[in-house]
């Protein structure tokens, strides 16, 4: 069974976990650099209570997920990133993450979210285009060669 539930200071050793086991495909053995700047930033808006929330799926008692929303200095609101773990993918967890990260921004009267997701993540983008998100741009990504595209959704 899964439990949603909001992020609580416990669970930072497993949201690093789950983003290293969810991005180890998207940047292999620089992963945990990109680990560590997420857990850096999210710290970081923790410290200055930046406005948005970190959503955990628990499997059997064990964090499998996170999903992230906030609101950005240019007053925008940022998905993301979702992370569902590999063995925990392909189950809904991801889906349902997502809608509790949508439904945060419905309470906050937020008329329109963005997200950035790597072109070839194809997972990703089919969940987005169920739930609703069009495509607004292409930009550069981290990783030379692959971009990311730039999806919004209006609420």
């Amino acid at each position: 069974m899964v439990i949603y539930r909001t992020f609580e200071e416990k669970d930072l050793d497993h949201v690093y976990s789950i983003y290293i086991a969810g991005y180890f495909h998207l940047y292999g053995d620089k992963v945990k650099i990109h680990a560590d700047q997420f857990l850096k930033l999210f710290r970081s808006s923790l410290i200055h209570k930046t406005e948005g929330e970190m959503f955990i799926a628990e499997k059997d008692g064990v964090p499998v997920g996170f999903a992230t929303i906030h609101k950005e200095p240019t007053n925008e609101w940022k998905f993301g990133p979702i992370i569902v773990t590999p063995s925990a993918q392909g189950q809904g967890i991801g889906y349902q993450l997502l809608q509790l990260c949508i439904d945060f921004a419905r309470s906050k009267n937020v008329s329109q979210i963005y997200l950035k997701v790597h072109e070839h993540n194809e997972n990703a983008i089919n969940l987005y285009k169920k739930s609703g998100f069009i495509l607004k741009d292409v930009i550069p990504s981290d990783i030379p060669g692959i971009n990311y595209l730039k999806m919004i959704k209006f609420l």
